[in-house]
């Protein structure tokens, strides 16, 4: 319970403070909020300070929330003494604090990473060098900062309160990508009371369940979401029915999951449909998590249909799983096809490779299988035959010279990703 204890004090205090945000900062009223100001006369010098505005009764329209430039002119009112060198300052610090966060994110990767049986597969060993390059760059922007900091007279913070001071920016710096995804949540809901109520509810349903408690404190590295509690409470709604599934799933996974969990969470609305299949799938899915976050848009292309394609595509993923930005430009091209493609893929996918650059063999699969489909069956043939020189470039000119009025029964259809009128 101890280990669960930071978790729970944390997300209640995000509770009370996104209730504080809505009831103080969601002005329900018609058309664009605007901060007024209104003169101090208490003192001699008279400063502009906000004035929020009031209460009309009106929760529906997600306009009505204030957005994060008007909550900066907002905050900028309690802080009215800071001079402009000051806040330079101020802001040099925070800089170097969000670089250290994203250096310890793409350090707890790489531990998860090297943690993998090794000799490492050729997706996981271009994946960790690509993350290297990130750690130095990050590094360098910190050497950078440093710089600037020493220029400025900014003295060094190497006691006990100083050390103390960097953990703390570097956690809300960690904390702040999740506060985002708490923020966009809000600001992108119709009815933001009801979605607090919702999540609230829903964490307390969670956080009075003696076994989702239990599987919690048992997960290992639980303590490492600490950072992702906002993200995690507004998801709460969302995450109640599989809370069960992804603590069993996840234990042992969590490492490589962790430092996305934040994009996860913010793109949960087009993953959760595939979630069951995803938590089936985790020892194959999770160590190039991050790979997949990037080009998700691309491959969700290929998980409609009630998901058909993910199985027969899953064996495929350590294959191409780093080749997923060269191929990007022919997903969707491919995809009305994909159907004709896939019962040769087998065959086609060793020698994918050497037709990455030949976008109209993509555009015109559902041609070249119909003339050609019949050498793809003949496995020893077709695997001769695609690594014979010049084969792509003879593939890319034949898709767009052969007649497609016998396979398309036209010559006018145009496929796009929702599919075209094809006869095979």
């Amino acid at each position: 319970m101890c280990r669960a204890l930071p978790s729970i004090v944390l997300i209640l205090l995000l509770l009370t403070n996104s209730s504080a945000y809505i009831l103080f900062n969601i002005v329900p009223r018609k058309g664009p909020i605007r901060i007024e100001s209104t003169k101090s006369t208490n003192d001699d010098t008279p400063r502009d300070t906000p004035k929020l505005p009031e209460y009309t009764g009106n929760y529906g329209s997600a306009a009505s929330l204030l957005l994060p430039s008007q909550l900066a002119s907002a905050a900028a009112g309690f802080f009215p003494r800071l001079s402009f060198k000051q806040k330079k300052k101020l802001a040099l610090r925070w800089r170097v604090a969000q670089a250290r966060s994203e250096v310890n994110r793409i350090q707890n990767e790489l531990s998860a990473l090297e943690s993998l049986p090794v000799p490492h597969d050729v997706p996981t060993t271009s994946r960790m060098k690509a993350l290297r390059v990130d750690a130095g760059r990050a590094e360098s922007e910190i050497i950078l900062l440093k710089a600037k900091q020493a220029k400025r007279g900014m003295p060094s913070r190497n006691n006990f309160l100083g050390i103390l001071s960097r953990k703390l920016e570097t956690f809300l710096a960690s904390e702040q990508r999740s506060s985002n995804v708490l923020l966009q949540q809000l600001t992108s809901s119709s009815s933001p009371w009801d979605l607090v109520l919702d999540d609230t509810l829903s964490l307390l349903k969670m956080g009075t369940s003696p076994k989702l408690v239990s599987q919690t404190i048992q997960l290992k590295s639980s303590r490492r979401l600490i950072p992702h509690a906002a993200a995690i409470a507004i998801r709460a709604a969302t995450l109640e029915r599989w809370a069960p599934g992804i603590l069993i799933s996840v234990d042992g996974y969590l490492d490589f999951v962790e430092p996305h969990l934040d994009t996860i969470l913010e793109r949960l609305d087009q993953i959760e449909p595939h979630l069951p299949f995803v938590l089936e799938h985790l020892d194959v899915l999770a160590p190039h998590c991050g790979v997949l976050l990037q080009n998700i848009d691309r491959l969700l292309l290929f998980a409609d249909d009630g998901g058909k394609y993910l199985d027969p595509l899953l064996p495929w993923v350590p294959e191409f799983v780093d080749k997923l930005e060269v191929f990007s430009p022919h997903f969707i091209l491919l995809r009305p096809h994909f159907k004709y493609v896939l019962p040769h893929f087998d065959v086609i996918a060793p020698s994918a490779m050497r037709f990455k650059d030949k976008l109209d063999v993509s555009r015109y699969a559902d041609v070249l299988v119909w003339y050609f489909g019949w050498v793809l069956r003949i496995p020893f043939v077709a695997k001769f035959i695609l690594r014979v020189p010049g084969m792509p470039s003879l593939a890319n000119f034949l898709a767009r010279r052969l007649p497609r009025w016998p396979v398309r029964r036209t010559w006018k259809v145009e496929c796009d990703y929702s599919g075209c009128e094809v006869y095979i």
